[in-house]
C-alpha cells in the first residue's frame, strides 16, 4: 500500500537531485540521523515512516524535474511539495502548477526554498530581484502553497516550528505538515508508557482511603480536614438516629402534632400549619392514619370478604372483624360511580350488610366532605347540591373554574388535626373515610369536568 498514489508526496524541482535532496533531509529529520546516512536516489520511489506520537504511516517520496511535468501526477496525490533554491526564479512554475493543483485537490502542499547550490543558473531561471519574505509568503499563499524556508541547516535541537524571522517556519514545519494527512498505510502508536483508561478507572475504584475522595484531589489542610472529620461524624450520628428511631411509634396514644423546627423551615410545605409526620419523621405523636388503605388498593378484590365471611363477623358479633373489613370495603369506592354501585349492591346483598355498612359514610356524608375540602379551591364557584350521584347527571352540575389544589391540601390538613383530637378510635376511622372517599370524590369530580 505504502507504493500506491495515496501514500506519495510528489516532489517537484528544476532539477531531479534537487529534489532528491530535499526529500532525504526531511526523512532524516524526521528519524534524526545524519544528512549523510543512508541516502537513497532512487526518484521514483523514496521510502519514509512518518513517525510521531500518534501513529506511524508508510509512505515515499517521488521526484520529478518541473520540464515535462504532466497534470496526470497529481492524481490521488494527497501532498505536492515545490523546491528552488535561493536565487532561482519561482514564480511562474507556481502559477503553472497552481490550476493543476486546484482540480485535483491535494491536501497539502508546500513550496521550500533551500540554500543556492554550486551549479549555474541560466539566466532564464534566475530571478528578477531579492524579494522580502513576507512578499514571497504573500504571493505563494494566495497560489495556495505554503512557504517553508530551508535556506539554513535546521536546528534540530529546536521543537518550535516558527524560529526564523518573520515567522516563516523552518524544514521541521514539513514534517507537521505532512502528518496531518490521513495516510491509508498508519497505524496506531503503541503507547506503553501510559496506562490503559480502563485500568485507572479500576485502579481509582479500588483504592479506598480514610479521608475520603476529596483527598485525591487537593492536599488537604489541617483544618480542611478537621472540618471533613466532623461533617462525616455528624453524618454518621444522624444515620444512627434514623436507624434507631422506636420502630413501634405508630401504636403510641394520639397527641397533638408539635411541629418541628425542620418542618417550619421546609420551603416545599404546602402552608405552615401542621401536619402528619411520614415513616421518616422523627415526630410521634400525631394523627398516623394516611388514609392509604382507603384508596392506594387495587379494587380488584372489593367485596371479596362480603360473600365469604360468616353471619356472625357481618353481624357485628367480632369487632376485630368489622375492623378488619373496613379498609376493604372503602378503598373499593375509587369514583364517583362506586358509590352508586355499592349502594346498589348493598341493598340486593340483604340486612347483614346494612348491619355492616353502618360504619360506612353515607353518600351525603361523602358529598358534604368534599364540599368542604373543595369549598376554597375555587373563585366565586359553588357546588350544585345533588341528591342522586351518576354519570349522566354529573355533566351538567358541575360549573367549576380551575381550582388552587394547594387550598385543597390546606383543609385536608385542617382535617387531619380534627381527626387527631378524637379520642375514640372508631370515630376517628370513620371520619378518617369520610375524608379519604371525600377527596377522591372531588378528585375525580375535578377530572372529569376538565376532561368536558
Amino acid at each position: 500500500m505504502s507504493g500506491t498514489a495515496t501514500c506519495r508526496i510528489l516532489t517537484i524541482s528544476t532539477h531531479v537531485d534537487q529534489a532528491v535532496d530535499l526529500a532525504n533531509r526531511i526523512r532524516h529529520i524526521s528519524s534524526g540521523t545524519s544528512s549523510s546516512d543512508t541516502l537513497i536516489t532512487d526518484t521514483s520511489a523514496i521510502p519514509w515512516t512518518l513517525s510521531n506520537k500518534y501513529y506511524t504511516a508508510d509512505v515515499h517520496f517521488s521526484a520529478h524535474a518541473i520540464q515535462g511535468f504532466s497534470p496526470h501526477l497529481l492524481k490521488e496525490v494527497p501532498a505536492v511539495i515545490f523546491v528552488w533554491s535561493h536565487g532561482e526564479a519561482y514564480k511562474h512554475h507556481i502559477e503553472r502548477m497552481a490550476s493543476d493543483i486546484e482540480r485535483h485537490g491535494p491536501e497539502v502542499c508546500l513550496a521550500i526554498r533551500v540554500p543556492a547550490t554550486q551549479r549555474a543558473i541560466p539566466n532564464e531561471d534566475k530571478d528578477e530581484g531579492v524579494e522580502e519574505d513576507a512578499d514571497i509568503d504573500d504571493f505563494l499563499s494566495s497560489h495556495g502553497f505554503e512557504f517553508i524556508d530551508a535556506f539554513s541547516e535546521p536546528d534540530t535541537t529546536r521543537t518550535d516550528d516558527l524560529h526564523a524571522s518573520q515567522g516563516i517556519p523552518r524544514l521541521p514545519r514539513a514534517v507537521d505538515a505532512l502528518s496531518t494527512i490521513m495516510w491509508p498505510s498508519m497505524r496506531q502508536t503503541r503507547r506503553t508508557s501510559v496506562q490503559p483508561a480502563d485500568e485507572l478507572l479500576h485502579w481509582a475504584d479500588s483504592m479506598q482511603n480514610e479521608e475520603g475522595e476529596e483527598g485525591y484531589l487537593v492536599d488537604q489542610t489541617p483544618s480542611s480536614a478537621a472540618a471533613q472529620h466532623l461533617r462525616r461524624q455528624r453524618e454518621m450520628e444522624a444515620l444512627q438516629r434514623w436507624l434507631e428511631e422506636d420502630e413501634d411509634s405508630y401504636n403510641r396514644p394520639v397527641l397533638r402534632q408539635t411541629v418541628s423546627s425542620a418542618d417550619k423551615d421546609d420551603p416545599w410545605s404546602v402552608d405552615s400549619g401542621q401536619r402528619t409526620p411520614d415513616a421518616s419523621s422523627n415526630n410521634h405523636h400525631a394523627f398516623d392514619d394516611d388514609f392509604a388503605a382507603f384508596v392506594s388498593a387495587s379494587p380488584d378484590d372489593s367485596f371479596s370478604d362480603a360473600d365469604d365471611d360468616d353471619d356472625d363477623s357481618l353481624n357485628g358479633d367480632s369487632e376485630d372483624g368489622n375492623k378488619a373489613k373496613l379498609p376493604n370495603q372503602y378503598h373499593s369506592l375509587g369514583s364517583v360511580s362506586d358509590i352508586n354501585e355499592y349502594s346498589e349492591r348493598g341493598t340486593d346483598e340483604g340486612d347483614h350488610v346494612e348491619d355492616d355498612n353502618s360504619l360506612l359514610p353515607s353518600e351525603d356524608e361523602v358529598k358534604t366532605m368534599s364540599d368542604r375540602l373543595f369549598a376554597g379551591a375555587h373563585a366565586g364557584t359553588h357546588r350544585t347540591q345533588r341528591t342522586r350521584v351518576d354519570e349522566q347527571d354529573f355533566e351538567g352540575d358541575y360549573d367549576m373554574t380551575p381550582f388552587d389544589l394547594s387550598r385543597v391540601f390546606s383543609a385536608l390538613q385542617g382535617m387531619k388535626e380534627e381527626i387527631a383530637d378524637m379520642g375514640d378510635e372508631e370515630a376517628r376511622r370513620s371520619a378518617a373515610a369520610k375524608v379519604a372517599l371525600g377527596l377522591v370524590y372531588g378528585l375525580d369530580a375535578e377530572a372529569r369536568q376538565a376532561a368536558h
